[in-house]
């Protein structure tokens, strides 16, 4: 990288960073140091900028804008306007580069600048006033000419299953025979099946010539007797998260497999559901260990006999499977003029916690701290002195009490929530409730993206955003989606205008969490500035339903700014933390 700096000079990257965090850089093209660039997010279009073995990322640091070595891949996009690289910080673009001060450069080194400064009107100043660093030279690596396999490594990839069910379609890459057995026939290209009384073992012949390199394989396959179930075929030999990734994990992206099939496992998101299609979502694996292997259930419904699926159940699903972006899922298919549907066919329920959200205000007695989906628990709340009770909530759902005692109903891993306030006070009521649905969407706000800024105004709040996708317009989604597959975010829901009315409490409703071992922080910001300036912020804890932020009551007033922030590294996955919803809370004027 090089850039015209004042004064007519040039100054190359030299490869090292100040002290203040900016790109040092030298006067001799020589000692210029080469930045290799990389794609992370070719829908996003963002790079990584990667010198030796570390990356260059630029951050916040307090009210600067630095830049430091990162030993992950950090992302900066392509600004084709200005023809440089720039990096997001708090939904603002920077570019690094030099500039005159006084009418006298200001300083060697390259700093990071706002995108503004160079961009739009201020075009004309590059090159006079401001001085960004280009791309210097670029050499393209070319790819290693393509190594043609040998016999050897063709045979080894030839795939042949253990059991065999039906007609099998051979390699063309190889000729076939039958070395022993009677129950396969080589027939073209299939292998023709016949299914006997009982099992039968035939082992067959694959020979792969290229000129004079030949290599063979024997492949031993058991043909299963008449009546044997495959595997996957019925409910009884439901296949495991395992057997269905090593069944179908070859498939190519967004192809399904020919036949439905019959998958079993546990339930280890909280299903979400659709009520358009009035379908099901979530994602099941075969234990619920960390990091276990997963396949998505997407858009199925509910069988006869199934009345309600949830968190930690154990279910069995019939449908196709599709293979998304390396991931398995269970789903429907439009096979012809018809949508078949992906079906949970049997459920058994499994053990949840109960817990509850701690109030400093309240005393909470649980009558149980786990328990089968479906039965119900009880539990008792106290406020205490100088304080009342305003809502008891299980799971998002407000309950009453009966003579002192609530009852809940278990439904995934349950948690109880209590709003508390001064006693006497008036009661904090609900002010603006915003929606984050497709359908809530203004026309032309639609960034189907994790990096593009976009603006949202619903029950009565006006929202700047940035790093959330909201889908398209005819995603119907129910929430907006943050994380982001390659790259560390920080993602921001923030009020642009000061809410008028003394907000008590600000309820984050999520609806889906992943990948929560990649979350750097979860918090709400509040300030009487639109800047943020001063702000407080109160750490939260992101799980699937309401994440409640209670302001202190001495920090309670008029006309503040409140800001929700989900910062993440990158999570091997785009959209693992769905948003809903707000609910700000508080006192009428």
């Amino acid at each position: 990288m090089d850039q015209t700096a004042a004064g007519g000079k040039v100054l190359y990257f030299d490869g090292t960073l100040s002290s203040k965090g900016a790109l040092n850089t030298t006067e001799k093209a020589d000692k210029a140091v080469a930045v290799e660039v990389a794609v992370l997010d070719a829908e996003a279009k963002t790079y990584s900028l990667k010198v030796g073995d570390q990356y260059l990322e630029g951050y916040l640091n307090g009210t600067y804008k630095n830049i430091r070595f990162a030993a992950e891949a950090k992302a900066w996009k392509w600004n084709d306007e200005a023809k440089l690289f720039v990096c997001d910080i708090d939904g603002t673009d920077y570019y690094f580069g030099s500039y005159l001060k006084n009418d006298a450069p200001n300083g060697s080194a390259m700093a990071l600048s706002a995108i503004s400064y160079i961009t739009g009107d201020n075009l004309s100043k590059i090159d006079v006033s401001q001085f960004p660093g280009r791309v210097g030279s670029i050499q393209v690596v070319a790819d290693e000419p393509e190594k043609q396999p040998t016999a050897q490594e063709i045979i080894d990839g030839i795939e042949m299953p253990a059991d065999a069910y039906g007609d099998i379609t051979l390699s063309s890459e190889a000729t076939w025979t039958v070395k022993e057995g009677t129950a396969i026939a080589i027939e073209g290209g299939v292998a023709k099946v016949t299914r006997g009384a009982e099992d039968a073992t035939v082992v067959l012949t694959a020979t792969v010539t290229i000129g004079e390199d030949v290599a063979t394989k024997d492949f031993t396959i058991v043909v299963k007797a008449n009546g044997a179930a495959q595997p996957g075929a019925t409910v009884e030999s439901a296949l495991t998260v395992a057997g269905t990734y090593e069944k179908f994990g070859t498939l190519a992206h967004q192809t399904y497999s020919e036949e439905r099939v019959y998958v079993k496992g546990i339930i280890v998101t909280q299903p979400t559901f659709d009520s358009k299609y009035s379908s099901y979502s979530c994602y099941i694996a075969d234990s619920t260990a960390e990091g276990a292997q997963r396949v998505q259930v997407y858009s199925c419904v509910l069988g006869d006999g199934v009345a309600a699926i949830n968190e930690n159940d154990s279910i069995v699903l019939c449908g196709y499977i599709e293979m998304y972006n390396g991931k398995l899922e269970v789903t429907f298919k439009k096979v012809g003029e018809e949508t078949v549907n992906g079906q949970i066919v049997a459920r058994t329920a499994g053990t949840s916690t109960i817990s509850y959200t701690a109030n400093e205000n309240a005393d909470i007695t649980l009558g149980a701290t786990s328990g089968l989906n479906g039965e119900t628990f009880t539990f008792t709340v106290t406020a205490k002195s100088g304080y009342q009770v305003v809502e008891v909530k299980v799971n998002g759902t407000v309950v009453t009490a009966v003579d002192g005692t609530y009852t809940g109903t278990i439904a995934g891993n349950t948690v109880v929530t209590v709003e508390t306030f001064e006693a006497g006070a008036a009661v904090p009521v609900v002010l603006h409730e915003v929606s984050f649905a497709t359908s809530a969407i203004a026309e032309g706000q639609f960034k189907n993206d994790y990096t593009t800024a976009w603006t949202h105004s619903n029950g009565g709040v006006a929202l700047s955003i940035v790093g959330f996708n909201n889908g398209q317009a005819t995603s119907n989604w129910t929430a907006i989606r943050a994380g982001r597959k390659s790259a560390a975010s920080v993602a921001t829901i923030a009020t642009t205008a000061a809410i008028a009315n003394k907000v008590t409490s600000v309820v984050v409703n999520v609806e889906q969490v992943d990948k929560l071992d990649k979350l750097n922080a979860f918090y709400l910001e509040y300030s009487a500035s639109a800047t943020f300036e001063g702000a407080k912020r109160i750490d939260g804890t992101l799980a699937v339903g309401e994440a409640v932020f209670n302001i202190p009551s001495e920090d309670v007033a008029a006309n503040l700014y409140f800001r929700v922030v989900i910062d993440s590294q990158a999570t091997g996955a785009n959209g693992c933390y769905k948003i809903s919803g707000l609910i700000f809370k508080g006192i009428e004027a």
